[in-house]
């Protein structure tokens, strides 16, 4: 599904926070999020799910989202926020099971589709053996892949991941990054995500789009966005950036000389 979003503002108590928001991502496509602390990312992935008002355009497709029921919305748009409120008492099982009740009619069960599509994601997330427990008793990072794994029983054709591996290992975020790349080759699985690692968002997104101050900085490739001189003046950081040899772009922070006080510092 074609995501389209048109001069797209958020404003919290008369502050716009998000300005002249402009971008397209193809059906099947990655755009990924990037920039420093407060520049945006997450509130314009609130935005593209419905969660915060806004003034401009969203187009799902051919579907205006503003237009959209909440019901036809789920459906539609899947949504992984950085910090989910999880009900502690309910299994894991049960939670991911959750991601079906788009489908399953008021007052209705779930069918045996539900279910099987819910055990395959429990499978590919490596949660299979944690089914039985309760979600308050999971590590950070086994949470975070139930919170993926109700989002992806969705099979919403649009999934807004922000920030999907912070809680996770690398080998678990890898695997998850891999598992979404996975999704949109077979499912043409529409991909925006907000993520502060910038060498797996160069590896893993088709482009990338630098937010800073509510602002779209610049769009493009990881080649084309992830330059010294870009990041550095927008992240206030010294930062090396590498081509891998293997058509990959690697970010490395670099420790600053420290600063030699003078004779009569400190004393």
């Amino acid at each position: 599904m074609r995501v389209t979003v048109a001069d797209l503002r958020v404003a919290y108590d008369g502050r716009e926070v998000l300005s002249g928001i402009s971008f397209g991502v193809p059906s099947g496509g990655w755009l990924c999020l990037i920039g420093p602390n407060g520049g945006g990312k997450t509130t314009l992935l609130r935005a593209l799910c419905g969660l915060v008002g806004f003034a401009g355009e969203v187009r799902l497709g051919d579907e205006l989202l503003d237009a959209a029921r909440r019901r036809h919305l789920a459906r539609l748009v899947a949504y992984v926020p950085q910090r989910p409120v999880l009900p502690a008492a309910m299994s894991v099982a049960e939670y991911v099971a959750l991601g079906r009740t788009p489908y399953i009619a008021f007052f209705g069960t779930e069918s045996r589709h539900d279910r099987a599509v819910a055990a395959e994601v429990l499978e590919r997330l490596d949660l299979a053996e944690l089914a039985g427990r309760q979600l308050g008793s999971l590590s950070g990072g086994e949470a975070q892949r139930a919170v993926l794994g109700r989002a992806l029983a969705q099979q919403a054709p649009l999934l807004l991941l922000d920030e999907p591996t912070a809680a996770l290992d690398v080998g678990h975020g890898q695997h998850v990054l891999e598992l979404v790349d996975a999704l949109r080759d077979e499912r043409q699985l529409t991909v925006v995500s907000a993520m502060h690692d910038l060498t797996l968002a160069g590896e893993f997104a088709d482009h990338l789009a630098l937010l800073a101050d509510g602002r779209i900085i610049a769009v493009g490739t990881a080649r084309e966005v992830l330059t010294a001189r870009t990041l550095a003046r927008h992240y206030g950081a010294e930062l090396r950036v590498i081509e891998d040899g293997l058509g990959g772009i690697v970010v490395l922070p670099c420790r600053r000389p420290p600063r030699r006080r003078g004779p009569d510092e400190g004393q």
